[in-house]
């Protein structure tokens, strides 16, 4: 699709230069009597219409603005085809990362299984332990089998978007990319949302005068030779005339228009439809200026989020670890309580994988509204 747009602009130039070309030339040929007795006479008539200049001037300018706009809807198909390919490559970063953490948990699970199957061979546990371990267990591999089937889904997808044959698939590292400075928004006049707008209007005004140019007078030339056989007088004397003698002229005139109705109702729906794109471009600026900002301030929530996952939270789950495992090694904890914990560490890890793979869909975002088309 992304390939297709890109030949849109090709086709609108050269259509531009094929409306500016001159039309079909015209060729008659007339053979008979019409002069004479003789019947034998011809005629041939050759005549071309010419547009009047400005008029085929305005249709390749229409032309070369139509191939600016489809260049502007193709760099606007290309930022939507990036992004998705680095959100879908972003969601199966986070997806394994989140496959390595229930993995890990579901490992431990297993020890804890086998662990207290011994036991309970020894009569050392009772069978509530046994079954907690053991409906965790199930838990945690369905919670991995909607994972694999999610890996698997968001592969497909990123395959789609970058058009291979092959199965592809992403490192496991979720990794933050870096967001480039942004200093203000005085370049978002050129994103292809709002530009696509100034660049139809342009496309607009160049309607119109391609309108009005062509309500402008036409030129035709036309050029005539023929045989006039018979006895004709020529400076007051007779002269015979035989086929192989041809007698030529040249053509001239204009095409014009006598009524200028049509032309002028046109003129004036081109005007109604440059009004109604400039308020669609200043809401389309107005709306793009809006999401930019609301996307600014998730960036910088998720940024402060992380840093309490990191002054606070990731510095516990060590120490709880640590502790749960000797406390129910000595038996001051529970196993409700030792999985109650685990659960806990569990969430925390996979609440930050999520935080750092929003705060990648939060760059990737905002790249996408900073990023425009330089003319």
């Amino acid at each position: 699709a992304f390939k297709a747009t890109q030949l849109q602009s090709e086709i609108e130039i050269l259509n531009g230069k094929a409306n500016a070309g001159l039309p079909k030339t015209t060729a008659n040929f007339m053979y008979g009597q019409y002069n004479s007795f003789y019947n034998k006479d011809n005629n041939f008539t050759v005549g071309q219409t010419i547009p009047f200049p400005s008029a085929l001037i305005k249709e390749r300018q229409l032309g070369e603005i139509n191939g600016l706009k489809a260049e502007v809807a193709s760099f606007a198909s290309w930022k939507e085809l990036k992004l998705n390919i680095q959100e879908c490559y972003s969601d199966i970063c986070y997806l394994n990362q989140k496959r390595l953490l229930l993995r890990e948990q579901d490992s431990l699970i297993n020890a804890l299984e086998d662990r207290y199957l011994t036991k309970a061979e020894l009569k050392a546990a009772t069978k509530l332990d046994l079954a907690l371990v053991q409906s965790k267990k199930k838990e945690l591999e369905n919670m991995l089998l909607r994972n694999a089937q999610e890996i698997r889904t968001a592969e497909n997808r990123l395959e789609l978007l970058i058009g291979s044959d092959h199965p592809v698939t992403a490192a496991t590292d979720n990794v933050i990319v870096q967001l480039p400075a942004i200093s203000d928004t005085t370049q978002m006049d050129l994103h292809p949302s709002v530009l696509h707008h100034k660049v139809l209007g342009e496309s607009i005004q160049t309607e119109r005068s391609v309108a009005v140019a062509r309500a402008l007078p036409d030129i035709t030339l036309g050029y005539v030779s023929q045989t006039l056989v018979g006895s004709h007088s020529v400076m007051g004397v007779d002269k015979s005339f035989g086929p192989s003698s041809r007698f030529s002229a040249g053509q001239i005139g204009l095409e014009f228009p006598l009524f200028f109705g049509r032309v002028k109702n046109q003129v004036k729906s081109l005007e109604v439809r440059a009004e109604q794109n400039s308020l669609e471009g200043n809401y389309a600026y107005n709306e793009l200026i809006t999401a930019y900002n609301q996307e600014m301030a998730n960036y910088t929530n998720y940024l402060q989020s992380k840093d309490l996952y990191i002054e606070n939270l990731l510095p516990q789950i060590e120490i709880m670890q640590d502790q749960s495992h000797e406390l129910l090694q000595t038996g001051e904890v529970s196993m409700i309580e030792f999985l109650q914990t685990r659960q806990t560490i569990t969430e925390i890890e996979l609440n930050y994988t999520e935080l750092n793979w929003q705060i990648n869909r939060s760059i990737f975002r905002l790249n996408w509204f900073t990023e425009t088309l330089t003319r």
